[in-house]
């Protein structure tokens, strides 16, 4: 496999917190792996869950947003608090 072909792939395993000010949604995005494409909007990437929602706990005192929304590919989506 070529190097941007692993690159690639590595990013599309690992999990995304989108870092902008959640308001007025007042919930910060965190997408589970396998989201195919770029993420033009400024996000941090996280080898596990439990670091994606350690960054996104964070983010939600820094920001004072209300809960978290974690977004799966298949359409599902999961809420926290």
């Amino acid at each position: 496999m070529e190097k941007s072909v692993k690159h690639y792939w590595s990013i599309l395993q690992q999990w995304r917190v989108i870092e902008d000010n959640p308001h007025p949604d007042d919930y910060i995005v965190v997408m589970a792996p396998g989201w195919d494409g770029e993420t033009l909007i400024d996000h941090s990437l996280h080898k596990s869950e439990l670091s994606a929602q350690d960054r996104a706990r964070y983010l939600m005192d820094k920001y004072e947003a209300k809960k978290i929304k974690i977004y799966y590919p298949d359409g599902r989506s999961k809420t926290l608090r």
